[in-house]
């Protein structure tokens, strides 16, 4: 896209928290676009290490990243890499699935995406019967957390609101419950869209930050599911930001602390 169109297009390779570096002062975007999905360029290529149907090593950086998938698995404690599980998999059998890593890599590092896999399968009986594979809670956990996804998306949603001004629009599509349960808040807190009791009138707040649209999400048809059936768990949200003065959402960056004090994690 960018030879093709070189007036149209800029890349830059960069996180969510810095889009203020990205966009100089003067840009005025009318829209700004979250697109939290992998491509399928990432997820088909075995050495990237995001899938658990193909072997690679196990990687997961998307490209700017402190360690690896290989780090977290081979070198965070037992406890820490539960609570990983738990938090950003909501993996209820993530105690068993840690122990049986510690068993593991005690004896030999684990290097492969093929042997995770292989390790959660056995400590699920009868997986085969299941609806999703039995590895992929842990994988989702392990590739969120190397990634920081999650703190990337809140102070993202947070500097995109800062940037925008009245009757800009922000988009945000997600692709599984924890992305989707942020960004509905996100908006929610700062509209007027959330009520204490649906019988109650509904309070205008002061210095609301946006005018929501899109109280429920907007997900695929059936034609584009046919098309590309990897849009079936997308989510699709959207705000218009109002003219109040931007101020730091110091309540949404505090009910999501248990998100952000995981990158306090070190390897």
């Amino acid at each position: 896209l960018g030879k093709t169109f070189p007036n149209r297009f800029n890349f830059f390779r960069e996180k969510f928290s810095n889009l203020e570096k990205i966009l100089k002062p003067d840009t005025n975007p009318k829209a700004i676009i979250f697109d939290l999905g992998l491509s399928s360029f990432q997820i088909d290529n075995a050495k990237r290490g995001f899938s658990f149907k193909k072997k690679g090593p196990l990687n997961m950086k998307m490209g700017i990243n402190k360690f690896s998938a290989y780090e977290a698995i081979n070198k965070l404690e037992n406890n820490q890499l539960i609570h990983i599980l738990k938090i950003l998999g909501e993996e209820r059998d993530a105690k068993k699935i840690v122990k049986k890593i510690d068993i593991y890599r005690k004896k030999n590092f684990i290097n492969f995406t093929d042997e995770l896999s292989d390790i959660i399968r056995s400590v699920k009986k009868n997986y085969k019967k299941f609806k999703i594979d039995p590895a992929t809670k842990t994988f989702q956990a392990i590739r969120i957390f190397v990634n920081q996804e999650l703190s990337e998306l809140i102070f993202g949603l947070i500097a995109a609101t800062k940037l925008l001004k009245k009757g800009d629009i922000l988009i945000v599509v997600s692709f599984h419950s924890l992305e989707d349960k942020i960004v509905k808040d996100f908006f929610n807190i700062h509209s007027n869209s959330k009520n204490p009791s649906r019988y109650l009138p509904i309070q205008n707040k002061k210095n609301k930050l946006f005018d929501i649209y899109s109280k429920k999400p907007m997900i695929p048809d059936k034609d584009e599911l046919t098309k590309n059936i990897r849009s079936r768990s997308a989510k699709l949200r959207y705000a218009i930001r109002t003219s109040e003065n931007f101020f730091y959402p110091e309540e949404f960056k505090k009910k999501y602390s248990h998100y952000l004090n995981l990158n306090e994690i070190n390897l």
